[in-house]
């Protein structure tokens, strides 16, 4: 298993990226539960939906009652330079409301109109259908 180096500059993690993220439920009746963007690694943020105190920043153990038992993937999709990530969040889940794959499980942000889809979110959303669909 290969290193990690992290740069830390003027009190701040740096070159950490822009992320678009997706959890999906697994098991018997997969579906979407969140959709979100952050600055920090995909595996970072997703500890912090899962452990910290502060329910705006662990809104999946904050939301989901069975959060600690079960099964879940997130996936994750790099946002290119000069897009936006909460853009890209807002176009993945505009795509799946209209693909019809937001359950009543899902306790992510509300679909609003968007203008453009990026390749982020066009990347996410063709993973999501694909693990959905088996």
């Amino acid at each position: 298993m290969e290193g990690v180096r992290l740069h830390v500059r003027n009190g701040e993690l740096a070159d950490a990226g822009a992320w678009v993220y997706a959890w999906v439920a697994a098991g018997d009746d997969p579906c979407v539960v969140y959709v979100g963007a952050t600055g920090l690694h995909p595996a970072t943020r997703t500890w912090l939906h899962l452990h910290d105190p502060d329910p705006d920043i662990s809104r999946i153990a904050a939301r989901v009652s069975t959060a600690a038992t079960e099964s879940f993937e997130v996936l994750a999709e790099a946002v290119p330079d000069g897009l936006v990530r909460s853009e890209e969040r807002d176009a993945v889940i505009a795509r799946l409301s209209e693909l019809g794959l937001l359950t009543d499980r899902y306790v992510g942000f509300p679909p609003v109109v968007v203008e453009r889809f990026g390749e982020a979110a066009e990347r996410l959303v063709a993973k999501i259908v694909e693990l959905l669909e088996g």
